[in-house]
């Protein structure tokens, strides 16, 4: 990584300034304004999508991704219930099974899904 040397200063409205943060989410402000004027720049260059909606893009997946998070934690509630039953020879109906086995289906293709507009798709 290149060492950043040089500084620039920027003045804003308190009201600015609120927002701005606000719009960063989790990025630390400094690395968030970099990251915006770096794809500026690259949009001018190469006539892409602008950088305001690459980042609402990059938000849009981050909320995906906390989706398919909270799919698999559902998921392995239900494996692990299913797996207690059998280890307490308790019987188990086979559509549970073919529930649980639809389920990982349904969600390999939603994170599919996901990953595919990683690559463009």
């Amino acid at each position: 990584m290149t060492r950043k040397t040089k500084g620039l200063h920027i003045r804003l409205t308190e009201e600015q300034r609120l927002a701005w943060h606000a719009a960063a989410g989790h990025w630390k402000l400094s690395r968030w304004i970099r990251a915006l004027a770096d794809e500026a720049v690259l949009s001018a260059a190469n006539n892409d999508i602008a950088p305001r909606d690459r980042l609402a893009a990059f938000e849009e997946i981050r909320g995906d991704l906390a989706d398919l998070r909270q799919q698999i934690q559902r998921l392995g509630n239900n494996v692990n219930q299913i797996a207690a039953r059998v280890n307490g020879s308790d019987f188990v109906d086979s559509a549970e099974i073919d529930a649980a086995g639809d389920a990982v289906r349904r969600l390999i293709g939603d994170i599919n899904s996901v990953l595919g507009t990683f690559r463009g798709r």
